[in-house]
């Protein structure tokens, strides 16, 4: 093909010089060439186009044509490497058409994890959680953030420090779960006078019947707890005579002060 293309070459540069030289010897005059194109050479494929060259063979002149490719590459893939979810693949070949070779790269696919609570979490602290790659099975425990179930407080209040009248009290409720305690802060306590002695015991104050502190039956002292059952709280004649006896029990300070049960001082 090679020959042939170089002879049809060498036989139009021939004619195109004897005609020349026969156009030189009828006249001297310039005469624009009417060309006479042929092709001269063509190089490439469907799949890549084609570059066509033409020559006159009656000028020598020349000229150059570019085709666009027909159709794609039919590649033949001589070696080939699938990605995996860390490493990355590859792909080579050849175009049966054209010869045209060709490297490609293909991206790691990264891990596609799904995840399982170890149950695991506390109160206060976050667990843990198993997490499996669907493609290759690479398993491994990372933490499960927000997972701590915080405390569940309930039941009764338990007194860790009786209030006093000087101080407050502290109490406690538990956690359901892991027995962590929850503290309050109670209210001040009452004034105590255990002795009798119409002073509190804790922070001595006065106590006496007169004093803001003290019993005084016009506060209405000795009638704090309506539903108790002792006679100091009751009507009718048992609560005058008693209301009569307490009356002089103060006004002469005797001593054998006795505790209701209801929580109130009474003589």
């Amino acid at each position: 093909m090679k020959k042939l293309k170089i002879l049809l070459i060498t036989t139009l540069i021939m004619c195109g010089m004897l005609a020349c030289m026969q156009a030189s010897a009828a006249s001297s005059t310039t005469v624009v060439c009417e060309h006479s194109w042929s092709l001269a050479d063509s190089d490439g494929a469907p799949c890549k186009g084609y570059t066509n060259i033409y020559a006159c063979y009656k000028c020598l002149a020349t000229k150059t044509e570019t085709l666009p490719a027909t159709q794609g590459h039919s590649w033949y893939h001589t070696f080939s490497q699938d990605a995996t979810c860390e490493t990355i693949g590859y792909v080579q070949g050849y175009c049966q058409v054209c010869y045209e070779t060709k490297s490609e790269t293909v991206s790691a696919l990264g891990h596609a994890y799904t995840y399982a609570s170890n149950n695991d979490a506390t109160c206060t602290k976050d667990g843990t959680r198993i997490r499996k790659c669907q493609r290759c099975g690479e398993t491994d425990i990372v933490a499960d953030p927000g997972s701590a179930k915080g405390h569940s407080f309930a039941g009764e209040w338990i007194v860790v420090v009786p209030s006093d009248c000087l101080e407050k009290g502290v109490s406690k409720q538990l956690c359901t779960v892991c027995g962590a305690g929850n503290f309050r802060y109670d209210d001040l306590g009452a004034h105590q006078d255990k002795n009798g002695d119409y002073k509190c015991d804790v922070c001595s104050a006065d106590l006496s019947p007169a004093s803001p502190g003290g019993n005084d039956d016009s506060a209405g002292n000795d009638e704090v707890v309506k539903d108790c059952s002792c006679n100091c709280h009751k009507g009718g004649i048992k609560g005058f005579f008693w209301k009569i006896g307490n009356f002089f029990c103060k006004l002469f300070r005797i001593k054998d002060k006795q505790i209701c049960s209801c929580g109130v001082y009474h003589f």
